[in-house]
């Protein structure tokens, strides 16, 4: 999985994206987005209130564009979400992008990488105050307790 961080401290959606697109072999960049959906974004910045936040449904655009499938959803049944959907995953041509309140401290987009053991999930956060995006291991609770949903994207 290709890691990606946050160009702005705004910009982790796209950093999603462009994670997926890296992945897929679709080429852009955060940068390349924020340029070709800048009226859009400053659309949904008025309703965020900042550039570059992009809204699930701007995020969904911009991957339909980019020739990916996909759709927000929402299963807090975690064992069954564990395996149903995570286990599952072919990292081949599937990715999953989950948006929450992440740690209670705002909206982020944090992209699934694996699971790792019995109750954690492996995530690639990305940031804007380190070098590098964060690998992170959170549990299926924690997604639960900030109030998750998820896309499952297809290429």
């Amino acid at each position: 999985m290709h890691y990606v961080n946050q160009l702005t401290p705004f910009t982790c959606g796209l950093a999603c994206i462009e994670s997926v697109a890296t992945d897929f072999n679709i080429q852009t960049s955060q940068a390349k987005l924020l340029v070709d959906y800048k009226h859009q974004l400053l659309a949904d910045a008025r309703k965020l209130g900042d550039f570059g936040s992009a809204s699930p449904t701007m995020m969904t655009v911009i991957w339909q564009a980019l020739g990916i499938k996909g759709q927000w959803l929402q299963d807090h049944n975690v064992p069954d979400f564990r395996q149903n959907v995570l286990a599952t995953l072919n990292h081949n041509r599937e990715a999953i992008l989950f948006f929450a309140d992440f740690q209670k401290n705002g909206w982020h987009c944090i992209r699934f990488e694996a699971l790792d053991g019995q109750n954690g999930i492996k995530v690639m956060v990305p940031v804007f105050q380190h070098a590098t995006a964060l690998p992170m291991t959170i549990t299926g609770q924690d997604l639960v307790d900030w109030g998750f949903f998820y896309a499952k994207l297809t290429h």
